[in-house]
């Protein structure tokens, strides 16, 4: 497992990017109106069945959000609302918003499952080769593709996506890899991973993982 997952990182970053000269934080606030009555005004949205775009990357947040624009990512509300924006420079406006805010991370108690979790991220399935040693992710660049941050993101999302990958559900060019690993990966498996994730707080002197 350990060199399909080394491969398909190496190949996603010599991926080519989206370009763009970036958006503008403070056009995008006015301009995401009507993202804040799902994903929250800034960004923490209160469901948990939704994703955290506060903090995110600015590039990933434009991939995505040009995905569901073209149709190639399916999902019926974001087609719906990407749809009647009106220009790419307007989703990256709205991109650039959401990744200057502060993502509010989750203030659980330390778990058994959460460490087991960081096991599995960091041995068993490697993630941190494309989305950090903490989870923390990776901006990408001009020529190389962003591998989002998954720290301090709703529980409850992450299942959600990862089982949307394993089951191939949900495919992209850029996230082929999760559609090779996540086969190999059990509920349980996911579960655990997704409590370790959720509950990582970048802005904490430490990782709040160990069990008590």
């Amino acid at each position: 497992m350990r060199k399909i997952i080394t491969t398909a990182c190496l190949i996603v970053s010599l991926a080519s990017g989206t370009a763009g000269a970036g958006g503008d934080p403070a056009a995008g606030q006015i301009k995401a109106s009507s993202c804040a009555f799902c994903h929250g005004p800034d960004g923490n949205s209160s469901d948990p069945a939704i994703p955290k775009l506060a903090g995110q990357f600015e590039k990933y947040i434009l991939q995505q959000s040009l995905l569901f624009h073209s149709g190639k990512r399916k999902d019926a509300a974001m087609q719906g609302v990407t749809a009647v924006i009106n220009s790419d420079q307007d989703l990256a406006d709205i991109a650039a918003h959401f990744a200057s805010q502060v993502l509010i991370s989750e203030k659980a108690p330390n778990s058994v499952t959460a460490q087991q979790g960081k096991i599995i991220y960091e041995g068993m399935l490697k993630c941190y080769l494309c989305h950090g040693p903490n989870g923390e992710g990776n901006p990408g660049s001009s020529e190389t593709d962003a591998a989002p941050r998954l720290a301090g993101q709703h529980k409850t999302y992450l299942i959600k996506t990862l089982k949307e990958f394993r089951s191939a559900q949900r495919r992209s060019k850029n996230g082929f890899m999760m559609n090779t690993i996540m086969p190999m990966v059990s509920d349980a498996e996911i579960e655990a991973l997704c409590e370790y994730l959720s509950r990582i707080d970048l802005t904490a002197p430490e990782n709040p993982t160990d069990p008590q």
